[in-house]
C-alpha cells in the first residue's frame, strides 16, 4: 500500500467525525463574524475619538488601543474569561475579538 495509501486512509476519521467538525466550523464562523462586526463598530467609534478634541474621553480610548495593542490576543481571551468571571467561553471569545479588532480598526 505504501505511504500514500496510508494517508489517504487517515482521512477516514474526517469523515467519520464530520459532524463534530462542521460545528466547530459554525462555531468558528460566528465568532469571526461577530469579533469583525462588533470590533469594526468600536475601532470606527474608537477613531473618531481620537482625531476628536475631546480632552477628557481620548486619552482614555488612546489607553485602550495601546493597551490592547500591546498584549497579546489568548492573554486577552483568558483575562476575560477567568479574570472577569464569564460563563460562557464563546461569548467571552466574542467579547475579545471584538475588543481586540475594534482596537486594530482604529
Amino acid at each position: 500500500m505504501g505511504w500514500l495509501g496510508e494517508f489517504f486512509s487517515s482521512f477516514d476519521v474526517v469523515f467519520y467525525n464530520w459532524s463534530l467538525f462542521w460545528a466547530g466550523i459554525q462555531v468558528t464562523l460566528k465568532l469571526a463574524i461577530f469579533g469583525s462586526v462588533v470590533g469594526f463598530i468600536i475601532g470606527t467609534i474608537a477613531g473618531l475619538i481620537r482625531l476628536s478634541n475631546l480632552k477628557l474621553i481620548r486619552p482614555l480610548v488612546i489607553a485602550y488601543v495601546e493597551f490592547i495593542r500591546g498584549t497579546p490576543l489568548m492573554v486577552q481571551l483568558l483575562f476575560i474569561y477567568f479574570g472577569l468571571g464569564f460563563k460562557s467561553a464563546e461569548f467571552a471569545g466574542m467579547v475579545a475579538l471584538a475588543i481586540n479588532s475594534g482596537a486594530y480598526v482604529s
